[in-house]
């Protein structure tokens, strides 16, 4: 379902009506920096387990399928994509998606980076451009689920980790 109808689902749930649900916040502006401030507590939380995890590729896996799950949630996906169409016009909007991002990307790039040192990681790749790209596939599906809806992410999830380890992979490290 679009962005809105979800979020109306959830006024329902919850009982507020929409003119309640500016007592709490006041502005759409708002609306929208609270439920990215929401994503991204889980996404430190995920963040928190993959560095966690002894084997970086492995706790490279636990985001991917932590990405995949919310994508795959019909209204985690077509809200992150509203909240980017609302950043393409909102400057304030775009200094809280673009600050999120980044720390997505910083975070991946210490997952890598520890990877590289511990030797389980291709030595030879940028960790920046490796987790920015790791981001731009995420962004991808996204954008994939959001054109076809009966897109089956949960059979996806094998592709995914095997791309993951192909492309992170030191040659010399064996794949699990």
């Amino acid at each position: 379902p679009p962005a809105g109808r979800a979020l109306r689902i959830d006024e329902r749930e919850a009982g507020l009506s929409p003119g309640s649900v500016y007592r709490y916040f006041r502005s759409k502006d708002d609306i929208i920096v609270a439920m990215v401030g929401e994503a991204r507590q889980a996404e430190r939380e995920r963040f928190a387990a993959a560095a966690a995890h002894p084997d970086a590729v492995a706790g490279l896996i636990l985001l991917a399928d932590g990405a995949l799950a919310e994508i795959d949630d019909p209204a985690s996906g077509p809200l992150y994509l509203e909240c980017v169409a609302e950043a393409m016009r909102n400057p304030r909007v775009a200094e809280v998606v673009r600050r999120d991002d980044a720390e997505v990307v910083d975070a991946m790039v210490g997952l890598i980076r520890r990877g590289q040192s511990a030797g389980q990681l291709d030595p030879a790749l940028d960790p920046r451009r490796a987790a920015e790209a790791l981001v731009a596939l995420a962004d991808g599906l996204t954008w994939r689920k959001f054109l076809d809806p009966r897109s089956d992410l949960a059979a996806f999830r094998g592709t995914a980790r095997l791309m993951i380890e192909r492309f992170l992979r030191s040659s010399g490290a064996p794949l699990e």
